[in-house]
């Protein structure tokens, strides 16, 4: 575990430093060796990289996709809390600009350090897309480490 975390700490730091201002050809080689971070983060976790499960068949004919929190940013911060009931989720996210960002979905209470899993996100370039995971019911907030970009992030739960 602390050498998936100080692959995620080289990862940040490579980014941060990329927002500082490197030079063009300088930051080429830095997205490459954090696409090659980003590549071996996923080899060790293969059940992340599945394909996302189908939102879950449920009686209630108005289960939907359900807004529960959205954050934005150009820094690193965390959100408000908000409340999971244990279906699916997913967080949908846009980048602008160069840089990178990692997000955790914790439990509330609990601070970066006490994380027992790789970040639900770790985005490397500009571009938004969604990713799916599950999380049991509970209390939780989102923690962005962000670097270079103006980024955004949504919350939804399937409900």
């Amino acid at each position: 575990m602390r050498f998936v975390r100080g692959l995620i700490i080289l990862a940040i730091g490579v980014g941060v430093g990329f927002a500082a201002g490197s030079a063009v050809k300088t930051a080429d080689r830095v997205i490459g060796g954090v696409r090659d971070i980003t590549a071996s983060l996923r080899a060790i976790t293969p059940s992340r990289v599945a394909e996302p499960p189908p939102p879950p068949v449920v009686d209630d004919p108005n289960a939907r996709w359900r807004h529960v929190q959205t954050v934005a940013g150009r820094a690193s911060t965390s959100s408000d809390g908000f409340v999971l009931r244990g279906g699916p989720v997913r967080l949908s996210y846009s980048i602008t600009g160069p840089g990178l960002i990692t997000a955790w979905v914790l439990p509330e209470g609990t601070t970066i350090n006490d994380a027992t899993s790789l970040p639900e996100l770790i985005a490397v370039r500009e571009g938004k897309d969604t990713v799916r995971f599950r999380k049991p019911g509970g209390r939780y907030y989102v923690h962005v480490v962000g670097g270079g970009a103006d980024w955004r992030l949504i919350v939804e739960e399937y409900r």
